[in-house]
């Protein structure tokens, strides 16, 4: 399910929050008829020409140079289907491969040329969206970025339903929609290098445009249109998640600065309904993960936790080999395994190449490819020792001595989906579903914050 998918936190991600807060809104100011630019297409991904339609054709738009950043209409078009291309610095349209006669226009950074559909949704690349979409040479100047720059309720009104199931009890989606809104205005002119606010993929807040919307998370826009989660009249990061696993995460167990709003505390709610999870590797199948990230590690011999955060979850992790040793922050591991979460245990597992047996006073049982985690010892005149703990072990019988094959593997298991700071959204929707109110949910999630338009 879409909405489940989290956007990984990165440490590309720490300018954000020091961003100059002379462009937030402080508290009392209406923030609903803020529009915000969203990059469809842009640095790799830009083109050189585009396909928009239309089933009652288009407005040509630019910006006036004032404040509210207006738009004057300066061509209209009624074809209903158009490429737009780049040529020598100027946009051109194009009917049937053919140029439209005296509709050539200049476009910059700072000057983009916008198009809108007269009814109001505009397909572009295939997909609906509202608002305008606005074009102007990418960086590299071959191709075009492509943003679509709307209302900021409108951009919510294709977020919300990609990040929270529009099924879910109300006042959870409620509480994603002003924890949405919040993470929109706290982002604006983050991408200002590109030209536009934020990005449409999970880099930011996945959004689908007019295609995905649903009545009922635009209904929850709708009732808490303009709100948004302040701390001492400032608009916070207001991350979430999927699923806390049990423990929200303190913000400055991963990065330097503390947030003093994104705090860990136990989730009782999340607890409830805690995704657990296994997967499970071999150490050849690790070693050959690592090469793709230019790490030969040989043979690998053990795999370490090596640091956790106050809340339990892995900070650090060292994979030892036969050619050497190398560390990984959790955001790393979690990418190279495509971990659900950082809230993990690691088990190390044994299996054998040969079927072995050992003889007990309660019978016969075999070693074949057992779990370390079982707690299988063996006890000599020197004391017990765990096979698991043992690199080189032979089990000698009447004609044959075997070696028991160790730590060939590991089976990590997890609880939780995502990086668990900020709101966790399974427990907003348990929270909901036990009578608590939007507000009541983001209090919760964010500490010691106001909500509010």
């Amino acid at each position: 399910m879409l909405w489940m998918k989290k956007f990984l936190l990165s440490f590309a991600m720490i300018f954000w929050i020091v961003l100059a807060f002379a462009n937030f809104p402080v508290y009392g100011q209406d923030v609903s008829e803020k529009n915000i630019r969203i990059g469809l297409f842009f640095d790799k991904t830009a083109k050189e020409s585009y396909t928009i339609r239309s089933s009652s054709g288009f407005n040509i738009l630019v910006k006036q140079n004032n404040e509210n950043g207006e738009f004057k209409v300066i061509a209209e078009i009624d074809f209903t289907e158009l490429e737009v291309a780049l040529q020598n610095g100027k946009v051109i349209f194009l009917k049937s491969g053919n140029p439209i006669s005296n509709l050539s226009l200049e476009i910059s950074p700072e000057k983009p040329v916008y198009i809108s559909s007269k009814s109001g949704i505009i397909f572009f690349e295939g997909k609906q969206y509202r608002g305008n979409i606005g074009l102007f040479p990418d960086l590299s100047k071959k191709g075009m970025t492509a943003i679509n720059e709307l209302n900021i309720e409108e951009y919510l009104y294709g977020v919300i339903p990609l990040e929270m199931a529009p099924s879910w009890p109300m006042e959870a989606l409620k509480a994603q929609a002003v924890a949405a809104r919040t993470f929109a205005v706290y982002n604006l002119n983050k991408w200002a290098k590109y030209g536009f606010d934020l990005t449409a993929n999970s880099s930011d807040q996945v959004y689908g445009g007019y295609d995905c919307e649903s009545p009922r998370t635009n209904q929850a826009v709708e009732l808490t249109r303009g709100e948004i989660i302040y701390y001492k009249d400032k608009p916070v990061l207001a991350f979430f998640h999927s699923n806390s696993g049990g423990f929200t995460e303190d913000f400055k167990d991963w990065y330097t600065q503390e947030l003093p709003y994104l705090k860990s505390k136990k989730d009782l709610f999340s607890e409830e309904v805690a995704d657990v999870w296994e997967k499970h590797f071999s150490f050849e199948e690790l070693g050959n993960y690592l090469k793709t990230m230019g790490f030969d590690p040989g043979d690998i011999t053990d795999f370490i936790i090596s640091e956790r955060s106050s809340t339990g979850r892995v900070k650090k992790v060292i994979i030892k080999g036969t050619k050497g040793e190398k560390s990984f922050s959790s955001n790393e591991i979690r990418n190279l395994l495509s971990l659900k979460s950082t809230l993990f245990e690691v088990n190390k597992n044994i299996t054998t190449e040969r079927q072995i047996y050992a003889i007990t006073g309660n019978g016969i049982f075999s070693l074949n490819g057992f779990d370390a985690s079982d707690k299988v010892y063996i006890e000599s005149k020197n004391g017990k020792n765990s096979l698991s703990d043992l690199l080189n072990i032979y089990i000698m019988g009447k004609d044959t001595i075997n070696k028991l094959q160790a730590a060939s593997g590991i089976k990590i298991i997890g609880r939780g989906w995502g990086h668990g700071i900020g709101m966790s959204q399974w427990g907003a929707r348990v929270m909901a579903e036990k009578g608590y109110n939007y507000k009541d949910i983001l209090s919760f999630y964010y500490t010691g914050v106001t909500i509010g338009r």
